[in-house]
């Protein structure tokens, strides 16, 4: 064999190789582009497997877009500077937020968590005059100053309506329960402390607060915050009250031109007075719950497959094309 016929057959062998290879990644490089989400605000709080839950999806497919993740009093609920993608949030403020700010591509289609509502359904009995608290709390992001003082302050503030209710649990977010410390301060007082768990790594998370939120009679924030909206939906008596947090908290993302950063405090408070404690009647306000969640906006089994891009016919498209 000649020097020239040995380079041939090493190029015929390099070319069927290559090809082979391409042939090999096709269907890696296609499934990704449908299948195994991966985003990590669609996984917060196990959002994605509600939904596919709720849509009976035979497959872990992918959304395609971005799902807001938690209610919000101060920006749009899009934490991705990236304008082009498409975007899912909770209700027309969100909506409007977003489009005022240079998004483009944006749906609201309700909080996940009311369609957790409809697939979730289990049978638990109260206690009466039961009360679940839910304090505000830092994250990965947003760091608390000085945390065992700011819920001291807090503590201190509930001992003045404590003797109104039998039982009290807390529900800490798994950053302060794995603080030994800021959990004595709410055992000493007799009051039970609960988590939800690590909100990336637990996709029973918000099955875990339908649970604790359906054992008590009231459920209660020092601040406007999604457990609120969430109790509401679920029928209970929700109400405002204790030290505020939101000032002890260095937030680290802060939205250009947010009219709301500096007081949203007092500007929900204007909105919904009959939440505050001092004018609180012990009824449930589930319309607030539904209209901030965006309800309104929920959508079918059929109407958020399509919109997911969850079709067979939008599937064998994506890969196609």
């Amino acid at each position: 064999m000649t020097f020239g016929e040995f380079n041939f057959r090493n190029k015929i062998k390099s070319f069927f190789y290559k090809k082979k290879r391409k042939i090999y990644k096709f269907p890696e490089f296609y499934l990704k582009k449908i299948l195994w989400e991966d985003k990590e605000d669609n996984l917060y709080y196990g959002h994605y497997n509600i939904f596919k839950t709720y849509i009976k999806a035979s497959l872990p497919y992918k959304i395609n877009g971005e799902v807001q993740h938690g209610w919000t009093a101060d920006n749009s609920g899009i934490t991705d500077p990236d304008r082009s993608k498409k975007y899912y949030v909770f209700n027309e403020i969100n909506k409007k937020k977003s489009i005022s700010i240079g998004y483009e591509n944006v749906v609201a289609i309700g909080s996940p968590f009311i369609y957790l509502c409809d697939i979730y359904k289990p049978k638990f009995s109260f206690m009466p005059k039961s009360l679940l608290l839910f304090p505000d709390h830092s994250t990965e992001w947003d760091k608390m100053i000085n945390p065992i003082n700011s819920y001291k302050k807090y503590l201190d503030s509930i001992k003045n309506i404590n003797q109104r209710f039998d039982k009290i649990t807390v529900s800490l977010y798994y950053l302060e329960y794995r603080n030994e410390k800021i959990r004595k301060l709410f055992e000493h007082q007799g009051y039970e402390v609960i988590t939800m768990g690590h909100k990336d790594k637990n996709p029973n998370f918000l099955y875990n607060f339908y649970d604790a939120v359906s054992r008590h009679e009231y459920v209660t924030s020092n601040t406007f915050c999604t457990p609120i909206f969430y109790g509401l939906m679920m029928k209970k008596k929700a109400f405002i009250y204790g030290n505020h947090m939101h000032d002890d908290i260095k937030y680290h993302f802060i939205e250009p031109n947010s009219k709301y950063r500096t007081d949203f405090y007092g500007h929900y408070k204007n909105i919904y007075p009959e939440l505050l404690w001092e004018n609180f009647s012990h009824e449930c306000h589930q319309i607030i719950g539904k209209y901030e969640l965006g309800f309104m906006h929920k959508k079918s089994p059929k109407e958020l497959a399509k919109l997911f891009g969850w079709t067979w016919k939008q599937i064998f498209s994506t890969l196609v094309f």
